[in-house]
C-alpha cells in the first residue's frame, strides 16, 4: 500500500490490504463483508455505488478508474470534492451548480439574479 499527495491517496496491492484499511478507516460492515467475497479488481470494477463513494472520500483512488462519475448528483459530488478535490474534472460541475446557486444567491441577495458559470 502506498500513500502519496498532499490529499490523502492510498493504493492497495492486494484485497487484504484494502479491507484492513477500510476497517480502520471506519467502513460499514456491509462494505466490508461484500469486499470480503470478491477478489481486488471484482470489488474495484463491481462494488456498490455508497461503497465507492466511501473509498473515494477517504482517498482509495483506486475506485475511480473504473467509475463514471456522472453517476453522481450535485450532493454526491460535493460529498467527494471535499476531501478529494483532484476528482473535479471527473464530475459534472453543472449539477453541482444546480444545487449551490439557490443558496449562493441566498446569502448573496444584492448580486444579480443569473446562474453561476461552471466555465
Amino acid at each position: 500500500m502506498q500513500s502519496r499527495g498532499v490529499k490523502m491517496k492510498i493504493i492497495f496491492d492486494n484485497k487484504e490490504e484494502l479491507i484492513l484499511q477500510a476497517k480502520k478507516d471506519g467502513a460499514c460492515s456491509d462494505g466490508i463483508g461484500w469486499a470480503e467475497r470478491r477478489d481486488l479488481k471484482t470489488i474495484l470494477i463491481e462494488c456498490p455505488i455508497g461503497f465507492r463513494m466511501w473509498a473515494l472520500k477517504h482517498g482509495y483512488v483506486q475506485f475511480a478508474k473504473y467509475f463514471d462519475f456522472s453517476e453522481l448528483d450535485g450532493c454526491d459530488i460535493v460529498c467527494i470534492l471535499i476531501d478529494q478535490p483532484q476528482f473535479a474534472k471527473k464530475c459534472d460541475l453543472a449539477s453541482l451548480m444546480a444545487i449551490i446557486s439557490p443558496f449562493y444567491y441566498a446569502i448573496n441577495p444584492n448580486l444579480p439574479n443569473t446562474v453561476i458559470s461552471t466555465s
